[in-house]
């Protein structure tokens, strides 16, 4: 629960973790697991390290403008965001803690409604795949994804040693799934259900690539008590939510999943007929990063009320 007021020295020291005697002078902006939001992470439409065109060339520059509304979720406007080797936050929390100063004088006040740091896990996962697949799921710990692989997995630690780290080292920051068809004569899908262990605001990347893909085929779908899932500008999008790729083209779009409660399952599909969806599910630190970096910087820090 956010810090609200009426608000003592006692509940900001135990919001943020500080132990001991301590003062306002020991939690400013950056200290005690107040995150400095743009310093750290960077914004919402400029991410952290090097751009990804720089990394492997124009082929990973932006295509195109971010639109809005269905013009989004449309063909033609295939990789519209920038993406980076890390960082970027979720759009609706680029001016998280800006009332918090790094330096000099502070109030209490100025705590109430700040974002405090934390370490998400993802729990009790479990996944299937229908209609027809080059092959089938890989699990927490199970064979090492790869493509041509329809397969879930959930929390970087947990495939870390099955993963090709010096190209996927963030493939599965928390809970990614691909469902991958591989050619237009294939079509299916596959399903992840799974815990988060903090409420907040979570970065969705939903991207679609490789051959004999059908146009408008593709979607993901979000559901579970307590979850919303917007688009860039803070749109609600809901139900099965298409994902309008022309293939070859890669296509990709980026979306915030609003978590609510823990106790809850979440439900992630994703699929469609030919090529590969793949659906990651990110802290809200990682919102522009690049599924392809090799760069693990802060890969699992992500700031919440909860």
């Amino acid at each position: 629960m956010a810090l609200s007021t009426p608000i003592s020295l006692t509940a900001v020291r135990d919001f943020f973790g500080a132990t001991g005697s301590i003062n306002l002078t020991a939690l400013h902006r950056g200290e005690n697991n107040i995150i400095d939001v743009a310093d750290t992470h960077g914004s919402s439409t400029v991410g952290k390290g090097s751009t990804m065109e720089s990394v492997f060339g124009s082929a990973y520059a932006p295509s195109g403008s971010i639109l809005t509304g269905s013009a989004y979720l449309n063909v033609g406007n295939h990789r519209p965001h920038a993406f980076y080797t890390k960082g970027g936050v979720c759009p609706s929390l680029s001016t998280a803690n800006e009332s918090i100063a790094d330096s000099g004088s502070i109030d209490l006040t100025d705590y109430v409604g700040a974002y405090r740091k934390v370490n998400p896990t993802a729990g009790s996962i479990s996944g299937s795949t229908s209609g027809s697949h080059g092959r089938g799921v890989a699990a927490n710990g199970g064979a090492t994804p790869t493509a041509y692989l329809s397969w879930f997995g959930g929390n970087y630690a947990d495939l870390a040693a099955n993963l090709d780290v010096g190209s996927t080292s963030n493939y599965c920051q928390i809970i990614t799934v691909q469902s991958n068809q591989y050619t237009s004569s294939y079509s299916g899908s596959v399903t992840c259900s799974f815990t988060l262990s903090h409420a907040g605001i979570y970065a969705v990347a939903a991207g679609v690539t490789g051959d004999g893909g059908t146009q408008g085929s593709h979607y993901f779908n979000l559901s579970g008590t307590g979850v919303t899932v917007k688009t860039h500008v803070g749109e609600t999008v809901s139900g099965d939510i298409t994902l309008n790729a022309q293939l070859p083209t890669a296509f990709s779009r980026l979306f915030e999943l609003h978590h609510t409660n823990t106790s809850s399952t979440i439900t992630l599909t994703c699929g469609g007929t030919g090529g590969a969806t793949q659906i990651q599910i990110r802290t809200n630190t990682n919102y522009l990063r690049h599924q392809n970096t090799n760069d693990t910087t802060v890969y699992n820090d992500m700031f919440t009320q909860s």
